[in-house]
């Protein structure tokens, strides 16, 4: 079985501002964590049915995306994890390319 791991879903634009800039590595050095041990089976997804569509959003997601590579890989690493992002409709993940291709 594979799982679609979505650490956050639509922050902190939309909720209770949980996840910011500063604290997104963190959280996802956490998660990667966490989780380091399912990773094979895991499609790591950033995002969450939201539009990055200013510069803090997409560096809150880079950070947050690194940080699960530390968690994972101990160091910036992305060739051993399966990552992509969630946006909303009507626009594809490719028109945010430059959120998921950080590395």
């Amino acid at each position: 079985m594979v799982i679609g791991l979505l650490p956050t879903w639509r922050e902190p634009w939309n909720q209770k501002q949980n996840l910011t800039e500063k604290n997104a590595f963190t959280y996802g050095n956490f998660i990667g964590k966490r989780y380091r041990h399912l990773d094979k089976s895991i499609i790591w997804v950033m995002g969450g049915d939201a539009a990055p569509d200013t510069k803090t959003k997409v560096n809150m997601h880079r950070k947050l995306a690194r940080g699960i590579s530390f968690g994972i890989n101990e160091r910036e690493r992305y060739d051993n994890l399966m990552m992509t992002y969630h946006t909303h409709g009507p626009t594809i993940t490719n028109t945010f390319r430059q959120v998921i291709t950080v590395w």
